[in-house]
């Protein structure tokens, strides 16, 4: 342990010591800045990462960039940005993807205020447009709501400048989420009870309004911190691809990672995709990135299927990928749902270990050479067995050359999912993550 080592332990303990729940940050009031203006599933707090952040910088003056290969809705990026470094992330999401390209864009306010008001007038004078279609939309959206949706749509379309469509994108998504019939009460895609569906109404053009104005002014509160002088590297697709690709991820080329990553296959931990298709569903992905394949919409549950763990690996497979030798704690918990007659739980867990640590492979690859790599993560349940997931990500770094330095606990004093979730065989209740665990690495 070097003298860095101990002044960000020092650091961390002393604030635990002054007030005991100081990591909680319960006292966050979400507002409408460039962090809760959109939602998005299992956000990180960005005033703890900053907090970290701001600790390993204090103690290496030698960091240039920061990179998040999870990056979710782009927290860590735009604190970054904030601390003028070159930052650089991927997510398989497109919606994550288009929220974190339009976070961290330079734009200009004066010409964000021009087009918007332009396009509400293009919106409130336009007539007669054909309604936009694609499969199960009737199911999802009411008619009067596809009317509203369909002039939004094409009014966007008419803007020249991708830059400012990709806002007017980001902004839409954000409507299309609060108007469709899926219970807002969860990530995953459950239709609403008729009688709900039968009375719903919504009006979408005067809430697009709003919620322009909304983006607006979080643009213009986040430019008063900070002006974006910096790179930004925003990658699309899977972490482990684009990290192979050495054009992009040269060895020895990052200073710093920050990152939550999933805590397990995303259909039975948070998923990303179901929460995601329905909007991007209406935008035109070529506008987010001419790559899209645009299959990974075709059903509500590819882009969960495309994400770590999304294929579910034989036992054979499991075996031979060794996965269950390099983490101990893996092994034990494996055997144990194998046992109890849980082989599918098994595979699933194994499943996304083995996609996880190849990812940690390429992130071990980047790295620069004592510099650090900090992840907050969520110990889940399976089958009521708790997955240690602090331990077996210690356990697969390790085999990496990264070591751990610190962990700490802390409550998630507000969650969106309720603290029973769903119920196993024997009715028993599955309880939802309420702590998350930080842990600090430092490569050997």
């Amino acid at each position: 342990m070097n003298l860095a080592d101990k002044n960000i332990i020092n650091y961390i303990e002393n604030k635990k010591q002054e007030e005991e729940t100081y990591w909680d940050f319960k006292n966050i009031v979400p507002k409408d800045s460039i962090y809760y203006v959109h939602s998005y599933p299992a956000k990180m707090v960005p005033d703890m990462q900053a907090e970290l952040i701001n600790i390993v910088l204090q103690n290496d003056k030698n960091i240039k960039n920061i990179f998040d290969p999870y990056m979710g809705s782009g927290t860590i990026l735009i604190e970054g940005l904030c601390r003028q470094l070159d930052v650089i992330g991927i997510d398989i999401n497109p919606l994550a993807y288009l929220m974190t390209l339009v976070r961290t864009s330079k734009i200009s306010i004066s010409t964000l205020k021009r087009k918007s008001e332009k396009l509400l007038n293009l919106i409130n004078n336009t007539q007669n447009v054909e309604d936009y279609q694609f499969d199960g939309i009737d199911k999802w959206f009411n008619n009067d709501i596809i009317h509203q949706l369909s002039k939004i749509r094409y009014c966007i379309l008419q803007e020249d400048d991708i830059l400012y469509r990709r806002i007017f994108w980001l902004a839409f998504a954000e409507i299309v989420r609060l108007s469709n019939n899926s219970q807002k009460s969860t990530f995953k895609l459950h239709i609403k009870k008729q009688n709900v569906i039968d009375n719903f109404e919504y009006d979408c053009i005067k809430n697009f309004s709003k919620q322009l104005e909304k983006d607006i002014n979080s643009f213009n509160d986040l430019y008063k911190s900070f002006s974006i002088k910096n790179n930004s590297k925003i990658y699309l697709g899977d972490t482990i691809n684009v990290m192979k690709d050495k054009r992009k991820f040269k060895d020895s080329s990052i200073d710093l990672i920050v990152t939550s990553p999933p805590y397990g296959d995303n259909h039975t931990t948070v998923t990303y995709g179901q929460f995601s298709v329905l909007p991007l569903r209406w935008i035109d992905i070529n506008d987010i990135n001419q790559d899209i394949d645009d299959s990974i919409l075709k059903t509500l549950t590819e882009i969960d299927n495309e994400s770590l763990g999304g294929t579910n690996y034989s036992i054979k497979k499991i075996y031979d990928s060794c996965i269950l030798k390099k983490s101990k704690t893996l092994s034990s918990t494996f055997e144990t749902l194998i046992n109890s007659k849980e082989e599918l739980k098994a595979r699933k867990v194994a499943s996304f270990y083995i996609d996880f640590y190849n990812s940690c492979i390429e992130l071990a690859r980047v790295l620069k050479k004592d510099k650090y790599a900090i992840f907050t993560i969520g110990n889940r349940r399976v089958n009521g067995i708790i997955v240690r997931f602090d331990l077996i990500l210690s356990e697969l770094l390790s085999t990496l050359g990264i070591k751990r330095i610190y962990d700490f606990d802390r409550n998630i004093p507000s969650k969106r999912i309720p603290t029973k979730i769903s119920r196993l065989k024997d009715n028993k209740p599955v309880y939802s993550i309420q702590t998350e665990t930080t842990l600090i690495f430092r490569k050997d």
